[in-house]
């Protein structure tokens, strides 16, 4: 082997494990934030559905639909007062970018628009944002579809 091939074999196994400690270090700040992630928004979500009643909520418990992608991967099983129901939390892209949105199923086929997932200091209308009704109404059939298919009985 020459000297060159060792030079360039020196750099290039350096490249690879500057790559491989560079993955294993977003693995592990993944691993370590993902629960802290998850709170907050279970906190946002239980926030945004007290807002829109007046019976105690509380989340019950994570749940997953398989096949649906990535768009319904944050789904939650919610007690509000006495009756149980379903929460979707997806993504709405407005007019100046993406937005968390909270939508409610209580009963089979009926999709309520709860709120966004915003900081509580922002208290303005959803328009205010560039979501529009008729975005809205796209997403609550689309969810109504999904649990259709994939609700509670399946």
């Amino acid at each position: 082997m020459t000297l060159e091939n060792r030079i360039l074999l020196k750099r290039i196994l350096s490249l690879v494990a500057a790559v491989v400690v560079f993955l294993f270090f977003i693995i592990f700040i993944n691993t370590m934030t993902h629960h802290y992630s998850e709170e907050t928004i279970r906190v946002a979500v239980k926030e945004v559905l007290e807002h829109n009643s007046e019976e105690t909520i509380s989340i019950i418990q994570k749940k997953r639909i398989p096949r649906t992608g990535i768009s319904y991967n944050r789904i939650y099983e919610v007690a509000v007062g006495k009756k149980k129901s379903t929460v979707y939390v997806v993504t709405i892209t407005g007019r100046a970018g993406p937005y968390s949105a909270v939508f409610s199923v209580k009963n089979p086929g009926t999709v309520d628009f709860c709120g966004l997932l915003l900081s509580s200091f922002l208290t303005e209308s959803h328009e205010k944002y560039g979501i529009t009704p008729k975005m809205i109404d796209h997403w609550e059939t689309k969810i109504a579809n999904i649990d259709a298919r994939f609700g509670e009985t399946k």
